[in-house]
């Protein structure tokens, strides 16, 4: 089966930005996506204009059809996180990646090569065996830190092409 997209999931955070960016030199026709909550920060708002600029393409927003934000999930379900996991994470960032996804979509997550971001990547492919999943910065050894490092210091070309 031939992936029909490279769907990268964008966070709003420095990882899966450098993760995008990544990918959109590799394959620009990658698609940066992201799940808003209706609870943004202002900044986050601003890094995600700033990030269309940096990767010369828009990024696709998914919205919930259920749920405006965080405090309606919180105000329909009255529960916000605990043993049984952030219902709001599920329903404002996996129920629409769910809802967008294609089985021949290759995902792309900006999970670093921090070891608490490798168990996290190693329990996605646990629970979604049936997604292809592509890390590259642990591909490329790159840590949170480093990403934040990479932000800071333009052009990287080593970086992207993986040297």
């Amino acid at each position: 089966m031939k992936a029909e997209r490279i769907i990268c999931w964008f966070s709003s955070g420095a990882a899966s930005a450098v993760a995008t960016k990544i990918l959109l030199h590799d394959w620009p026709k990658a698609r940066p996506v992201y799940c808003e909550t209706g609870a943004e920060h202002p900044d986050n708002l601003h890094f995600i204009t700033d990030c269309e600029s940096w990767f010369g393409k828009p990024i696709e927003r998914l919205k919930s059809k259920d749920y405006e934000d965080t405090w309606d999930v919180w105000t329909r379900r009255r529960y916000l996180a605990g043993i049984r996991g952030a219902p709001c994470s599920v329903e404002l960032k996996i129920a629409p990646r769910l809802i967008f996804q294609k089985p021949t979509d290759i995902h792309v997550f900006g999970y670093t090569a921090d070891a608490s971001d490798i168990v996290r990547a190693t329990r996605f492919r646990t629970n979604y065996p049936e997604i292809s999943l592509r890390t590259p910065l642990i591909e490329r050894g790159l840590t949170k830190a480093g990403c934040l490092g990479l932000l800071q210091i333009e052009p990287v070309p080593e970086i992207w092409t993986g040297g």
